[in-house]
């Protein structure tokens, strides 16, 4: 939990809240999407679903020396806990980063990159504990991980408004998606 007061923790609650309940390519394609253009980044896609290459957004923009800087993300909807499920899960999610690590994107000025940068970005709160023990096991170093409450303290840095903005559309995404089925 990070430290808030007074009404910042159920601002904090109510976020995180419906931030977890969005399905997987909602969260991408409603929130991370515009939050990374919010963020400076000329080129987001989203890239979820059968051949993603552990890629679920892709976003580039361009810094000093007009270098550009390629992020890959894979978005899961994990929560943080010990079990021999979780442990297979962990397992798939290090195949897919793995797999965004090593093949190269095609980007729009012809070039094909290795990602600069690997995220994983989930909207709960994450143990670090059990990060070292996944991650380490596999040495799968540099690999930036986004949990819920990074995610939060982005959004109330670049997008305030967020729930203004999509909060009733969002819950209206949502369910329409729960009731669709899988």
């Amino acid at each position: 939990m990070i430290k808030t007061v007074g009404g910042e923790v159920k601002e904090y609650n109510e976020t995180l809240a419906f931030l977890q309940s969005m399905k997987e390519d909602a969260l991408t394609t409603t929130v991370l999407l515009p939050l990374y253009k919010k963020l400076g980044y000329v080129d987001v896609t989203f890239h979820g679903g059968s051949y993603e290459d552990g890629k679920d957004l892709i976003a580039c923009k361009y810094v000093e020396f007009d270098k550009l800087w390629v992020l890959a993300a894979q978005v899961k909807r994990l929560r943080s806990a010990r079990s021999s499920a979780r442990s297979r899960l962990w397992a798939d999610i290090v195949r897919q980063l793995t797999a965004s690590k090593e093949k190269l994107i095609p980007c729009k000025d012809g070039q094909r990159r290795r990602p600069s940068e690997v995220a994983f970005i989930t909207p709960f709160v994450i143990d670090v504990r059990l990060l070292e023990e996944q991650f380490e096991s596999v040495k799968l170093h540099n690999i930036s991980i986004i949990d819920g409450a990074a995610l939060y303290r982005q959004i109330l840095r670049t997008w305030p408004s967020l729930m203004a903005d999509i909060g009733n559309v969002g819950q209206k995404l949502n369910s329409t998606t729960k009731s669709a089925g899988p």
